[in-house]
């Protein structure tokens, strides 16, 4: 079986989307994007056991987005977590919005993390990217990454920190992508103003971080030619022009930057 490109982000932040109403209600809608190749018609709302299989039908899919809204801001009654997914095709994005953190309690205890896979050959990610980098814009994560890969299996499990289906006897990710990615499983508490996951194809690391490593001079002496973009408080490292073309030794050269900012073993 050919692998075919797939996508995978995740971001980590500290703000309970139940507490706004405002802003998750931003969120959930974005999910909307055609920018999402494989259309999100799915709902599943966890650990409440809710789970709604909603059809094309648009008027159908405002009313049911409308009323998982109002369950996700009860902060007294939630506490897990939201995803929506396609039906049809491999793609789906979690954010964990309740008042509480899930099995987690950590500097930034709230992710999103998605991921899309199967894309016909001549898919442009670009404007998928653009959409990840908006949703960081509205979530104002400390870090977070965006990576490209060659099978979605691996695109889930560096999104989630899970091992996926055909990957559950062997390693998900080639080293030392799937060292990383148990370190980050391990450590996740860690994930916040002094630690970030290691970096991929794209890299989101707030200003605080940032400063700790020697700024932004000090990532364009490691890493050009590459495009760097200072949005808010957050910096977004694109290490090349596409992201299933990856430049392994700009990669190292960001890891060894970040070294004094990365979990530990």
């Amino acid at each position: 079986m050919v692998s075919r490109p797939s996508l995978a982000f995740a971001l980590y932040h500290n703000t309970p989307l139940c507490r706004d109403r405002a802003l998750l209600e931003r969120v959930v809608t974005a999910l909307a994007d055609p920018r999402w190749i494989w259309p999100l018609d799915g709902y599943a709302v966890y650990p409440l056991g809710m789970l709604c299989k909603v059809p094309p039908d648009r008027s159908v899919r405002r009313t049911t987005r409308a009323a998982i809204l109002d369950r996700l801001s009860t902060p007294d009654a939630y506490r897990g977590s939201f995803c929506e997914r396609s039906y049809r095709h491999p793609a789906a994005v979690t954010f964990h919005v309740g008042q509480h953190a899930q099995d987690r309690e950590g500097e930034c205890p709230y992710w999103a993390f998605g991921h899309m896979g199967d894309l016909p050959p001549d898919t442009d990610p670009m404007p998928w990217v653009a959409w990840v980098r908006e949703l960081a814009q509205m979530l104002s994560p400390m870090s977070g990454i965006i990576s490209g890969w060659d099978g979605y299996d691996r695109a889930a499990s560096d999104a989630s920190l899970v091992g996926r289906n055909s990957c559950l006897r062997n390693p998900c990710l080639p080293e030392p992508f799937e060292t990383q990615r148990i370190q980050a499983s391990v450590h996740n508490t860690m994930i916040g103003s002094r630690r970030a996951r290691h970096p991929r194809w794209g890299t989101f690391l707030h200003q605080s971080l940032v400063a700790q490593i020697g700024g932004v001079d000090a990532i364009e002496s490691a890493v050009l030619p590459a495009r760097i973009y200072e949005e808010g408080d957050l910096v977004f490292i694109q290490l090349t022009d596409w992201p299933f073309e990856p430049d392994e030794d700009k990669r190292l050269a960001l890891e060894r930057l970040m070294a004094p900012i990365l979990l530990p073993p």
